[in-house]
Protein backbone atom coordinates (compact mmCIF):
# COMPACT_ATOMS: atom_id res chain seq x y z
CA UNK A 1 0.00 0.00 0.00
CA UNK A 2 1.25 3.19 -1.06
CA UNK A 3 1.73 6.11 1.71
CA UNK A 4 -1.26 8.22 -0.69
CA UNK A 5 -3.46 5.34 -0.67
CA UNK A 6 -3.19 4.70 3.11
CA UNK A 7 -3.62 8.53 3.97
CA UNK A 8 -7.46 8.56 1.79
CA UNK A 9 -10.43 7.60 3.78
CA UNK A 10 -11.34 4.42 4.17
CA UNK A 11 -13.93 3.32 1.17
CA UNK A 12 -17.38 2.36 1.34
CA UNK A 13 -19.29 0.33 -0.54
CA UNK A 14 -23.05 -0.19 -0.66
CA UNK A 15 -24.54 -2.91 -2.66
CA UNK A 16 -28.14 -3.16 -0.74
CA UNK A 17 -30.51 -1.14 -2.49
CA UNK A 18 -29.29 1.58 -4.47
CA UNK A 19 -25.63 1.46 -5.21
CA UNK A 20 -23.33 3.81 -3.35
CA UNK A 21 -19.84 4.34 -3.13
CA UNK A 22 -18.33 6.66 -0.10
CA UNK A 23 -14.55 7.82 0.37
CA UNK A 24 -14.99 9.20 4.15
CA UNK A 25 -18.14 11.59 4.40
CA UNK A 26 -18.21 12.39 0.92
CA UNK A 27 -20.65 10.35 -1.43
CA UNK A 28 -18.68 9.52 -4.85
CA UNK A 29 -20.03 10.22 -8.40
CA UNK A 30 -21.25 6.72 -9.32
CA UNK A 31 -19.03 5.16 -12.54
CA UNK A 32 -20.07 6.35 -16.04
CA UNK A 33 -22.29 3.03 -17.12
CA UNK A 34 -24.32 0.52 -15.19
CA UNK A 35 -22.19 -1.80 -17.33
CA UNK A 36 -19.13 -0.29 -15.27
CA UNK A 37 -21.06 -0.50 -11.97
CA UNK A 38 -21.91 -4.19 -12.47
CA UNK A 39 -18.44 -4.89 -13.19
CA UNK A 40 -17.52 -3.42 -9.87
CA UNK A 41 -20.00 -5.19 -7.88
CA UNK A 42 -18.88 -8.43 -9.60
CA UNK A 43 -15.59 -7.48 -8.50
CA UNK A 44 -16.02 -6.66 -4.88
CA UNK A 45 -18.61 -9.48 -3.98
CA UNK A 46 -15.76 -12.01 -5.70
CA UNK A 47 -13.13 -9.72 -4.41
CA UNK A 48 -11.37 -13.21 -3.29
CA UNK A 49 -10.90 -14.70 -6.65
CA UNK A 50 -8.58 -14.12 -9.96
CA UNK A 51 -11.18 -13.85 -13.32
CA UNK A 52 -10.06 -13.81 -16.67
CA UNK A 53 -10.64 -11.29 -18.54
CA UNK A 54 -12.24 -13.93 -21.41
CA UNK A 55 -15.57 -14.75 -18.77
CA UNK A 56 -15.65 -10.90 -17.75
CA UNK A 57 -15.81 -9.72 -21.56
CA UNK A 58 -18.40 -12.42 -21.86
CA UNK A 59 -20.69 -12.23 -18.55
CA UNK A 60 -20.83 -8.17 -19.14
CA UNK A 61 -20.47 -7.69 -22.82
CA UNK A 62 -21.20 -11.44 -23.92
CA UNK A 63 -23.76 -9.69 -26.90
CA UNK A 64 -21.09 -7.77 -28.50
CA UNK A 65 -18.36 -9.49 -31.07
CA UNK A 66 -15.09 -10.74 -28.98
CA UNK A 67 -12.98 -7.90 -30.01
CA UNK A 68 -15.56 -4.71 -29.28
CA UNK A 69 -15.71 -7.28 -25.69
CA UNK A 70 -12.75 -6.57 -24.54
CA UNK A 71 -12.51 -3.19 -25.34
CA UNK A 72 -15.33 -2.14 -23.53
CA UNK A 73 -13.98 -4.38 -20.73
CA UNK A 74 -10.78 -2.04 -20.96
CA UNK A 75 -12.25 1.01 -21.44
CA UNK A 76 -14.48 -0.37 -17.79
CA UNK A 77 -11.12 -1.10 -16.27
CA UNK A 78 -10.18 1.89 -16.92
CA UNK A 79 -13.02 3.72 -15.01
CA UNK A 80 -12.86 1.91 -12.34
CA UNK A 81 -8.86 2.90 -12.29
CA UNK A 82 -9.65 6.68 -12.48
CA UNK A 83 -12.06 6.40 -9.91
CA UNK A 84 -10.26 4.78 -7.02
CA UNK A 85 -6.74 4.53 -8.23
CA UNK A 86 -4.55 2.52 -10.03
CA UNK A 87 -3.54 0.64 -7.09
CA UNK A 88 -7.62 -0.89 -6.55
CA UNK A 89 -7.01 -3.50 -9.49
CA UNK A 90 -4.22 -5.81 -10.02
CA UNK A 91 -4.46 -6.99 -13.81
CA UNK A 92 -2.32 -8.70 -16.32
CA UNK A 93 -3.44 -9.45 -19.82
CA UNK A 94 -5.03 -12.54 -19.00
CA UNK A 95 -6.70 -11.83 -15.73
CA UNK A 96 -8.13 -9.27 -13.14
CA UNK A 97 -9.14 -8.90 -9.11
CA UNK A 98 -9.46 -6.80 -6.57
CA UNK A 99 -6.07 -6.01 -5.12
CA UNK A 100 -6.02 -7.94 -1.73
CA UNK A 101 -4.03 -4.98 0.35
CA UNK A 102 -6.90 -1.98 -0.82
CA UNK A 103 -8.57 -1.58 2.48
CA UNK A 104 -12.68 -1.26 1.76
CA UNK A 105 -15.63 -1.78 3.50
CA UNK A 106 -18.70 -3.51 1.55
CA UNK A 107 -21.82 -4.21 3.17
CA UNK A 108 -22.63 -7.42 1.19
CA UNK A 109 -19.26 -8.75 3.36
CA UNK A 110 -20.17 -7.37 6.38
CA UNK A 111 -23.99 -9.07 5.80
CA UNK A 112 -21.98 -12.25 5.60
CA UNK A 113 -19.65 -11.68 8.25
CA UNK A 114 -22.33 -11.25 10.69
CA UNK A 115 -24.24 -14.36 9.63
CA UNK A 116 -21.25 -16.21 10.21
CA UNK A 117 -20.26 -14.79 13.50
CA UNK A 118 -23.96 -15.88 14.48
CA UNK A 119 -23.44 -19.44 13.30
CA UNK A 120 -19.86 -19.73 15.21
CA UNK A 121 -21.51 -18.09 18.44
CA UNK A 122 -21.42 -20.33 22.05
CA UNK A 123 -24.66 -21.96 22.51
CA UNK A 124 -25.04 -20.16 25.56
CA UNK A 125 -24.48 -16.50 23.83
CA UNK A 126 -27.96 -16.10 23.11
CA UNK A 127 -28.04 -12.23 23.13
CA UNK A 128 -24.55 -11.52 20.80
CA UNK A 129 -26.23 -14.11 18.22
CA UNK A 130 -29.30 -12.23 18.27
CA UNK A 131 -27.12 -8.86 18.02
CA UNK A 132 -25.46 -10.20 14.86
CA UNK A 133 -28.40 -11.24 13.75
CA UNK A 134 -29.78 -7.53 13.93
CA UNK A 135 -26.82 -6.04 12.81
CA UNK A 136 -27.44 -7.90 9.50
CA UNK A 137 -30.52 -7.03 9.05
CA UNK A 138 -30.10 -2.96 9.31
CA UNK A 139 -27.09 -3.76 6.51
CA UNK A 140 -30.07 -5.07 4.52
CA UNK A 141 -31.00 -1.53 2.83
CA UNK A 142 -33.24 -3.27 -0.31
CA UNK A 143 -32.31 -5.82 -2.85
CA UNK A 144 -28.71 -6.21 -4.53
CA UNK A 145 -28.31 -3.69 -6.67
CA UNK A 146 -31.73 -2.60 -7.13
CA UNK A 147 -32.49 -1.77 -11.34
CA UNK A 148 -29.69 -3.99 -12.14
CA UNK A 149 -30.55 -7.30 -14.02
CA UNK A 150 -27.43 -9.16 -15.56
CA UNK A 151 -27.97 -12.55 -14.75
CA UNK A 152 -25.02 -12.71 -12.03
CA UNK A 153 -26.88 -10.38 -10.12
CA UNK A 154 -30.24 -11.79 -10.60
CA UNK A 155 -28.52 -14.85 -8.97
CA UNK A 156 -26.78 -13.16 -6.06
CA UNK A 157 -29.75 -11.10 -5.40
CA UNK A 158 -32.24 -13.77 -4.89
CA UNK A 159 -29.43 -15.84 -2.50
CA UNK A 160 -29.12 -12.73 -0.50
CA UNK A 161 -32.68 -12.22 -0.19
CA UNK A 162 -32.89 -15.61 0.64
CA UNK A 163 -30.44 -15.26 3.75
CA UNK A 164 -32.27 -12.14 4.94
CA UNK A 165 -35.74 -13.71 4.95
CA UNK A 166 -34.09 -16.99 6.66
CA UNK A 167 -32.32 -13.94 9.40
CA UNK A 168 -35.72 -12.05 9.81
CA UNK A 169 -37.75 -15.42 10.45
CA UNK A 170 -34.57 -16.36 12.88
CA UNK A 171 -35.07 -13.25 14.63
CA UNK A 172 -38.75 -12.99 14.70
CA UNK A 173 -38.63 -16.92 16.39
CA UNK A 174 -36.17 -15.88 19.06
CA UNK A 175 -38.06 -12.71 20.20
CA UNK A 176 -40.98 -14.45 20.00
CA UNK A 177 -40.01 -17.19 22.26
CA UNK A 178 -37.98 -14.72 24.43
CA UNK A 179 -41.75 -12.77 24.82
CA UNK A 180 -40.04 -9.49 22.61
CA UNK A 181 -42.73 -8.07 20.42
CA UNK A 182 -41.30 -5.12 19.72
CA UNK A 183 -38.74 -6.62 17.11
CA UNK A 184 -40.18 -3.81 14.36
CA UNK A 185 -39.65 -0.63 16.23
CA UNK A 186 -36.10 -1.82 17.00
CA UNK A 187 -35.08 -2.36 13.10
CA UNK A 188 -36.85 0.19 11.79
CA UNK A 189 -35.19 2.75 14.21
CA UNK A 190 -31.93 0.94 13.94
CA UNK A 191 -32.23 0.79 9.89
CA UNK A 192 -33.60 4.88 9.41
CA UNK A 193 -29.88 5.51 11.22
CA UNK A 194 -28.27 4.53 7.75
Amino acid sequence: MTQETSALPLLKFYLFGRQEVWRGSDLLAPLATQKTQSLLAYLLIYRYQSHPRQKLAAIFWGDCDEVRAHHSLSTALWRIRKQFGDAFLLSDVDTVQLNPLTPFWLDVAEFEGRLSQAKIEPADSDFSVVAHLERAIELYRGDLLEGFYDDWCLDERYRLESLYLHTLRRLVSWHHSHGCFDLRSRLSGARSAY
